[in-house]
């Protein structure tokens, strides 16, 4: 029962883990765009060849990804992936 418990409460913790950042990086299938976490809430989006800084911000399941005075908006599907509101598809972890 112990073990149940703690299992449990482990899992718990690293889902209130994943919540608090992102990192590594998620590209969508066939290229085209790229997000690349780093640490402190930062991102470089690289698109077309072209490569951006920015900052990130979570919200429970969405991500704000916001660059060059733009912002965009994701969803963090039951997948892990980022799926997109404005038409970038959906990025999932390489």
């Amino acid at each position: 029962m112990k073990r149940i418990i703690f299992a449990a409460l482990a899992c718990l913790a690293l889902i209130a883990c994943g919540q608090s950042g992102l990192s590594g990086t998620y590209a969508a299938k066939g290229g085209g765009m790229r997000l690349d976490f780093g640490s402190g809430n930062t991102v470089s989006i690289t698109m077309a060849g072209q490569t951006a800084q920015g900052t990130y911000k979570i919200d429970g399941k969405q991500v704000t990804v916001t660059f060059e005075g733009q912002q965009a908006i994701f969803t963090i599907d039951s997948d892990g992936c980022l799926d997109a509101e404005g038409g970038f598809g959906k990025l999932c972890k390489a």
